[in-house]
């Protein structure tokens, strides 16, 4: 008993030694199947042609040795140049590249890559299940794989020895290889098998799978319950002969190879049919015997065929290109089994030469992996393989009745970048400051070099301002008017130095001069009479005079007026200058005479009249205001009296301050103090045998103005009824006043005339008194007076005298009346000494009448000619 349990206790010890060996194994196998190449450097990193090239550093950290390969890359991951490093094994390591290329020729500038790679492919081997049997687990000929999205693999099997009908099915494993779950078995029902080969999942986790002896597509659910299938065996529409591959796009929609037919049919989610393109050849679009189907992110249709080429469609069907050559070396296909595509469009081959190649969406080789033979990383007849979402390969192994894993191999090789850069650098410069005109600025300006170079990149940049002393740059101010030139230059990573460059800048911040001068000068009052022409001068010692305003003409009368003027420089800088105080008055001032005296009638004075003469100006004012007699020479002042009676005429005008001379005025005075005075009668004071229908007539010394006189002007009464006045129309024309009765006078009665000293001249001036004036009319008609046609007066018969109402004549009678006018003296009547004559009073009468008719008649022509 003790000796079988010290066994016991041996035998669990041997299995932790051999588990910790198979640890071990594990962790050696991962570590050499992951060479470290780090640090990798070149220096100088950029380089010029006409250098001694760059020095590449690097350190490889590996578990046993392995060919390392060292490439300079172009820029399109060309190889340029190779320098194979041998079989190395951990260690730093530096080699030399003198920027040629394998013929020996420099390299044309720009970015190269450095790789150093230690590894042979990118894929390793990680696990494997499987073995040949029909237990779960187990495969006669696994063919069909799939991976659904949680990572869950589902293998299609078939076998040819009609015995091992359970190897008909579909098996599911966890994504380490753990067995799941199976469906399936030999047979035509619904969920069995006869050949299932190809098989796809959709993105609801539907399993479709090519059910090939039995010509139909079979669906089921992630557990492998029966849904539905569609198909037959024949040529039409949805029907096989021999379907292999199968794919569904990000649609849902199934496509389905068919080698027998050389087509691919295309099926809705439900397996109605939809399309089929495709024919037996070997012209583009055509097949020979199409085995395998895939498609990409963009649903594009890749379809390999035996004559070794992959054929590209769009999803109806429409050929897009083709790629693909026969032969057993890298980059060529042989005898093809399988395609499958990842989310990069990197296309993963099979073929028979038991590989797994690799190739970029145009068909450009890019690795491989995969050996004949049985041990692990190797194969035999890989008919189908599958990508899970981290990049993982699973290969249905067939022959070996085996699932292979592989992994990515991410770290096989290391980059570092190198230039090569002929071009020198560019500096430009960046101003900043007020910019005015013509390339000038008006204000410091602050510089910023700004150097580029799309090669190695800026070293450096430098700056000076005589292009013999460079010093490192840094933004700087340039504040100094006038021209300044600074010079500027850079330098690149691969020793390319800039040319130097030069800048002259242009600063004027200062002002413009602007001053005025008015063409006409004001008076001394500080007024103009007449527009004012400013004109405008300018100076500027930097940038120069540019612009400046012309001349102003300034014509609107106005006082304190101003005109501005702008001058503006080359560099843009303005200045105003305005001049103030204009003063322009060109209208003449204007002045009114105001008189002051006892005004009478008819626009005559009674009195002295005292001359006030007022002007107003509404702009520059008043300086001289005067009048004249005669119109030539002129007294300033402003006031004067007037007391000679008569007619006097004044002329007047001021001058303003501008010197506007008013045209001169004038205004007639007329001055009328003396009392108007009777001259004559009719009838003669006195006189008898007047008519009855005389007209009484009176002449004054001057013109009467019956205007606001009274009735009791004139007035007849008879000496019978002195209370009685007798009626009639009272009128005067000129010097004359005319009564004329509305009816006759009595015969033989005395009449008695009253004038009243209301009587005024045109002036106003009332008589000095009154006048009464008798006369005694005729007794009967026979004996009464005859009415002289000539003159108007009557001439009495019985009468042998006449009474006048005489005073010496007044100087202000019209000298044309005056002269006719005697001076009468009244002269006692002469009484007849005897008989029947008349004697000297005969005559008497009669030459007062003529003297009164020639007086009228001369008195008419006056005032007709007036």
């Amino acid at each position: 008993m003790l000796a079988s349990g010290e066994n016991r206790h041996m035998r669990r010890i041997l299995c932790w030694y051999l588990l910790l060996i198979l640890i071990l194994s594990a962790v050696q196998s991962s570590l050499a199947a992951s060479p470290g190449v780090e640090d990798v450097h070149a220096v100088p990193s950029a380089f010029n042609s006409s250098g001694a090239g760059t020095t590449i550093d690097y350190t490889l950290d590996l578990a046993y040795e392995h060919p390392v390969m060292l490439e300079i890359l172009g820029p399109f991951y060309n190889v340029v140049r190779n320098m194979g490093q041998g079989v190395q094994g951990s260690g730093f390591f530096s080699v030399m590249w003198d920027g040629r290329d394998d013929s020996n020729t420099l390299v044309p500038e720009g970015n190269y890559t450095v790789r150093v790679n230690a590894s042979i492919d990118g894929y390793e081997y990680m696990f494997k299940w499987g073995c040949y049997g029909s237990s779960d687990g187990q495969f006669a000929r696994p063919y069909g794989i799939a991976i659904n999205d949680s990572g869950y693999v589902y293998v299609t099997e078939y076998s040819n020895n009609v015995a091992e009908t359970e190897n008909h099915r579909v098996q599911v494993f966890a994504p380490d290889g753990v067995f799941v779950t199976k469906w399936g078995g030999c047979g035509s029902n619904n969920g069995q098998f006869m050949y299932p080969l190809g098989i796809a999942i959709n993105a609801s986790g539907f399993v479709y799978v090519v059910d090939s002896k039995n010509y139909r597509v079979q669906v089921f659910d992630s557990n492998g319950n029966f849904i539905t299938n569609w198909g037959s065996r024949g040529s039409g529409d949805g029907q096989f002969e021999s379907p292999y591959g199968i794919a569904i796009n990000s649609s849902g929609f199934v496509f389905v190879t068919d080698i027998f037919y050389n087509r691919v049919q295309v099926f809705d989610s439900n397996g109605n049919f939809v399309t089929k393109w495709g024919s037996f050849g070997i012209t583009d679009g055509k097949f020979q015997a199409p085995c395998d189907i895939a498609i990409n992110n963009s649903d594009y249709v890749s379809v390999i065929d035996s004559l070794n080429r992959v054929q590209v469609f769009d999803s109806n069907g429409i050929f897009m290109k083709k790629w693909g050559t026969t032969g057993s070396g890298d980059g060529q296909l042989q005898n093809m089994y399988c395609i499958e595509i990842d989310e990069n469009d990197s296309n993963f081959i099979t073929d028979s030469l038991n590989r797994v190649q690799i190739f970029d969406c145009n068909g450009n080789f890019i690795t491989k992996f995969g050996l004949p033979g049985n041990g692990n990383g190797q194969l035999d007849v890989p008919y189908n393989i599958v990508l899970n979402s981290i990049n993982n390969v699973y290969v249905a192994d067939t022959f070996n009745s085996r699932i292979q894993a592989f992994s990515y191999f991410s770290n096989i090789y290391n980059d570092t970048s190198i230039i090569v850069d002929d071009t020198c650098p560019v500096t430009t410069t960046t101003i900043s400051g007020t910019k005015g005109n013509n390339d000038w600025y008006t204000s410091d300006i602050g510089i910023l070099l700004n150097a580029y170079d799309n090669g190695s990149g800026v070293k450096s940049t430098e700056y000076g301002f005589d292009g013999l002393n460079l010093t490192p740059y840094e933004p700087f101010t340039i504040t100094d008017e006038g021209l300044s030139t600074f010079y500027y230059g850079s330098m690149d990573y691969a020793g390319n130095i800039e040319p130097a460059r030069s800048q002259t800048i242009k600063i004027d911040k200062t002002l413009p001069e602007i001053a005025a001068t008015l063409l006409s000068q004001a008076n001394v009052n500080g007024w103009h009479n007449e527009s004012v022409v400013v004109r405008f001068t300018a100076s500027d010692s930097i940038s120069g005079i540019d612009t400046i305003t012309s001349d102003i003409l300034i014509s609107t009368e106005g006082s304190s007026q101003s005109a501005t003027g702008t001058a503006s420089d080359i560099a843009g800088n303005t200045n105003s200058f305005t001049v103030t105080g204009i003063n322009i008055d060109r209208t003449p001032p204007s002045t009114i005479c105001i008189l002051n005296g006892s005004s009478g009638n008819n626009d005559r004075y009674l009195s002295d009249v005292q001359v006030t003469l007022a002007a107003s100006d509404d702009l520059s004012g008043i300086n001289i205001t005067g009048y004249s007699l005669d119109g030539i020479s002129w007294i300033e002042s402003g006031t004067l009296n007037i007391s000679s009676e008569g007619t006097t005429r004044i002329f007047y005008r001021s001058i303003d301050n501008a010197g506007n001379v008013e045209t001169s005025n004038s205004i007639s005075i007329t001055i009328d103090r003396t009392s108007p005075s009777l001259l004559e009668t009719y009838p003669v004071n006195n006189s008898i045998d007047v008519p009855v229908n005389a007209i009484v007539r009176l002449m004054f010394s001057e013109s009467i103005d019956l205007s606001g006189t009274g009735d009791s002007t004139f007035l007849i009464y008879p000496d019978t009824n002195n209370s009685t006045a007798v009626t009639g129309n009272l009128s005067c024309s000129g010097y004359m006043l005319v009564f004329s009765p509305y009816s006759e006078l009595e015969y033989d009665t005395e009449y008695t005339a009253h004038i009243s000293d209301e009587i005024k001249d045109e002036t106003g001036n009332c008589l000095a008194h009154g006048y009464i004036l008798k006369f005694r009319t005729c007794k009967s008609q026979a004996s009464g007076s005859v009415m002289s046609s000539a003159n108007g007066y009557y001439r009495s018969e019985k009468q042998d005298h006449i009474s006048t109402i005489s005073s010496p004549v007044p100087s202000k009678v019209p000298e044309q009346i005056r002269d006719f006018i005697p001076v009468f003296t009244p002269i006692p009547p002469v009484t007849p000494s005897s008989g029947s004559g008349r004697g000297i009073d005969h005559l008497y009468p009669i030459a007062s009448i003529v003297l009164l008719m020639g007086l009228a008649f001369m008195a008419y022509l006056l005032f007709r000619k007036k």
